[in-house]
């Protein structure tokens, strides 16, 4: 089939185009409001991989060593009885063993700091970093491997929760969360 002198007019009103995009633009300059909302949302994630033991990939965290069992249960002579079995409450200490949660201390540093354009999620605890991404710890006479433990990261939800909360930052739909 051949069409031959076809034509067709298409009339489009950009006003209201013009107008949304620079309302878009006026919010996009600062996105603070979204990014501290971002920041909230993965903190979040991240201390629910605390409860789960998993990492951003759902990989399950590497159990704790024999050696950090023992250092936390404090020694072998409160461990056992003398017929070698474990102590009542070496038991039920070494059942709730949490991995990265000796102290707790890790997981009440994680923190967000959000400027205009970016989010930033971390800790400022000095050991942080190599239970992150694991590693040689310890002195030149004691250095003992710690395998990675990531506890920060984007799993798919985290990123589709970034995504609609900066969605409905930048389309004006109230509050991100």
């Amino acid at each position: 089939m051949t069409v031959t002198g076809f034509r067709q007019t298409i009339t489009v009103d950009t006003v209201a185009a013009e107008k949304s995009l620079r309302r878009l633009a006026a919010r996009a300059t600062d996105l603070t409001p979204a990014m501290e909302d971002i920041g909230q949302s993965l903190v979040t994630s991240a201390l629910l991989r605390f409860e789960s033991e998993r990492g951003p990939d759902g990989k399950p965290w590497r159990l704790l060593s024999a050696a950090t069992l023992l250092r936390r249960l404090g020694g072998r002579a409160k461990i056992y009885k003398k017929n070698g079995d474990f102590r009542k409450g070496a038991a039920t200490k070494l059942a709730q063993a949490k991995i990265l949660q000796d102290r707790g201390h890790l997981r009440s540093s994680i923190h967000f700091r959000a400027r205009p354009d970016q989010v930033e999620v971390g800790s400022n605890m000095a050991y942080a970093r190599i239970h992150q991404l694991g590693g040689e710890a310890g002195r030149k006479s004691a250095r003992v491997q710690i395998p990675a433990r990531p506890y920060l990261g984007l799993d798919d939800g985290d990123r589709a929760d970034v995504t609609r909360i900066l969605r409905a930052f930048l389309t004006g739909g109230g509050d991100a969360v």
